[in-house]
């Protein structure tokens, strides 16, 4: 599978992370800023940059009507932690497809609170 990358449609992202995290979709797109619900929000939107053909403004809008900048920083972060973070790559894995079985499965799509992948 190297080198093709297959592009899902945000609204299957969304309820898979939705279901995998437990997280309700009200509590993600509206203004909580709890640290949990806002570090799974950014997640979320790392993820639909990874996995979707939307834009930015497109995921923001998704999100409670979240700037494009606050998605650009929200990717970056999530991006960098998955760089320093043996957890998070292999999130990085799954959206890239690398993983195992398949990133369309939603394995691994659980971020470093689950202890298994595949």
């Amino acid at each position: 599978m190297s080198g093709i990358r297959v592009f899902l449609p945000p609204d299957l992202v969304v309820d898979r992370f939705v279901g995998r995290t437990g997280a309700p979709l009200v509590m993600l797109a509206g203004r909580d800023q709890t640290r949990e619900i806002s570090r799974y929000r950014q997640e979320l939107m790392w993820l639909l940059r990874q996995l979707t053909t939307i834009s930015n403004r497109q995921i923001g809008a998704m999100l409670g009507e979240r700037s494009s900048a606050t998605v650009d920083e929200a990717v970056d972060r999530i991006s960098m932690r998955a760089a320093t973070d043996p957890d998070y790559r292999r999130l990085g894995s799954a959206a890239s497809g690398e993983c195992r079985a398949s990133w369309r499965c939603g394995c691994c799509w659980s971020f470093p609170s689950s202890s298994s992948c595949c």
